[in-house]
C-alpha cells in the first residue's frame, strides 16, 4: 500500500479521472493531495523497507571516515608514479595497478556520500562527506597531473614493446585510448 493506492494499475485509473483541460496548477494541488505529498516528511518517519541499505557499500559512517583517511595517505603514492609511467611495461602495470586500486576506493567514497546525502539533502553529516570528498579527489587530480601527459608521451613502438608485458594486457584498451589522444592532452601544468 503505497501513497494509499492498492497496486500500482490504480496510477492509470487516477490519471484518468481528470479531464484535459485541467490546468497544470490544478493538477500539482490535485496530485499533492492525492498522494499526500504536500508535506514534508521526518527521515525517521520513513518505514526503512522504503529506504536504501547503504551498509552493503560502508558498514557505517565510521566505516566511510577510516577509508578517507586510508585514500588520503594514498595520495603521495600516486605522486612517486611521476616519471615511472615509461619505464618499463612491469613499471606502467604496477603504476596503473596502483592508481585504479585507489582510485576505486575513492570511487567507493564518493557513492556512499551521494547516496546518504540523497537520503537526506538535509543530513549534515552526509554533506560533510560531500564536500570533503571532492577536496580529497580534488588534491588526487592536481598530485596525478602528470598521469595522462605522461602516458600519452610513449611512443606507439615502446607501448607496443611494453604490451609484451602481459599482466599489462589488460589495460591495453586504456593505453590505447590515453595515446590515441594524445595531440589532445594538455602537459601537466
Amino acid at each position: 500500500d503505497v501513497y494509499g493506492l492498492k497496486d500500482i494499475s490504480e496510477l492509470d485509473d487516477h490519471a484518468g479521472k481528470y479531464p484535459s483541460n485541467i490546468s497544470a496548477e490544478d493538477l500539482v494541488k490535485r496530485e499533492a493531495e492525492y498522494f499526500k505529498i504536500n508535506e514534508l516528511v521526518d527521515e525517521n518517519e520513513i518505514p526503512v523497507e522504503l529506504t536504501w541499505d547503504l551498509s552493503h557499500i560502508f558498514k557505517d559512517s565510521e566505516s566511510w571516515e577510516k577509508s578517507y583517511k586510508e585514500v588520503e595517505q594514498l595520495i603521495p603514492d600516486l605522486a612517486s608514479l611521476k616519471g615511472n609511467l615509461s619505464k618499463s611495461g612491469e613499471s606502467l602495470f604496477n603504476s596503473l595497478e596502483l592508481y585504479y586500486s585507489i582510485d576505486l576506493k575513492a570511487e567507493t567514497l564518493y557513492q556512499y556520500a551521494m547516496l546518504k546525502k540523497a537520503q537526506d539533502g538535509g543530513d549534515t553529516e552526509a554533506q560533510s562527506m560531500c564536500e570533503r570528498f571532492m577536496m580529497l579527489y580534488s588534491k588526487m587530480n592536481t598530485v596525478l597531473a602528470f598521469f595522462s601527459p605522461e602516458i600519452a608521451s610513449i611512443s606507439d613502438e615502446k607501448l607496443k614493446e611494453f604490451l609484451e608485458y602481459a599482466p599489462l594486457k589488460k589495460y591495453e584498451h586504456i593505453l590505447e585510448d590515453k595515446t590515441r589522444l594524445r595531440s589532445h592532452v594538455l602537459d601537466e601544468k
